[in-house]
Parts: C-alpha cells; structure tokens; sequence
C-alpha cells in the first residue's frame, strides 16, 4: 500500500504542506515605524486634497466665493421655479455633484430654505434606473426669499426691483 520507500500517503503530504511560518508582530499606534506609517499616509491624503482643489482652479485656503456654496446656490435659483436635484449640478459646476446633493436635501431642505413636492412626472412603477424624473422637485420657500435678497446683495448682484 505505501508508494514510495516506505511512506504512506499521510507523511507525503504533511511534507507537502509549506511550513508554518511566525506571525508578524503586530505594531501598535506607539510603535516608530506605525507612527511614521501613519504621517505619510496623512501627507499622502494632504497632497491628494490639494491636487483636486487645483484641478478645480482654486487652493484648498482660497474660498470658493464671497458665499459659502449652498448660499449660493439658493441665490442662482430663480423663485418659483422647481428644480430637481440633477437640474442644480449645472449651476454649481465648482463642486461635487454629492455636495449639492447633500445641501439640497440635508442643509436647505431640512432648515427651510427650500420646499419639496412629489414630482407628478414620476412614475413609481418603474424601475430606478429606467426613471427619467426626479421624485422630488424643489423650489425656494418664501422664508429664504429675504435671505436671498441680502446674499444677492453681498455678491453685488440685483435681483428685481426691491434692490434697484
């Protein structure tokens, strides 16, 4: 029944197996070379951040505008005109399609500078990737309008009769 020189099949393949090796030592957050780990991979993240601010054409201390982005935002929205979110990434072409998404229904939505309606185009029934309209449309609230008015202002911008 042994095969070779008197060695069974058992003893053949615990010879075959790699031979165990030591376990690593793990490092711990005061060891030197995780600290040093740690800060370049936080350099590494710095240099990445600042390379995207530029692709957009500003540095990461250079603000994007007189306003912060969802202030302005509101105030490049027309009053009573409704807006799908995907409608808005046009009119905020200096950032990222999720920041727009998260101020319109996060920040404007939920502090009352917008209101939200069921939008009548959309169809439930179909599927989400075959969906052509928005479920929710957005306008500006009457609340914001007044604030509105005095972020147009500080851009320099009239809007209407009330600034002339």
């Amino acid at each position: 029944m042994t095969g070779c020189a008197g060695s069974s099949i058992l003893e053949r393949l615990i010879k075959m197996q790699p031979r165990r090796q030591k376990p690593r030592k793990r490092r711990g957050p005061d060891d030197p070379i995780e600290q040093r780990r740690r800060q370049r991979q936080a350099e590494a993240r710095r240099r990445r951040s600042a390379l995207r601010y530029l692709e957009r054409g500003r540095t990461i201390t250079e603000p994007a505008g007189p306003l912060p982005g969802w202030q302005l935002l509101v105030t490049r929205m027309e009053p009573g005109q409704w807006y799908g979110v995907t409608d808005l990434y046009p009119m905020m072409q200096g950032y990222a399609k999720k920041s727009v998404r998260i101020w319109v229904k996060q920040k404007l939505f939920d502090r009352g500078y917008l209101e939200r309606a069921f939008n009548a185009d959309f169809d439930p029934r179909r599927h989400s990737n075959q969906q052509y309209e928005p479920r929710y449309v957005y306008r500006i609230a009457a609340r914001a309008l007044a604030e509105r008015q005095e972020w147009l202002r500080a851009l320099g911008m009239c809007d209407g009769p009330e600034n002339a």
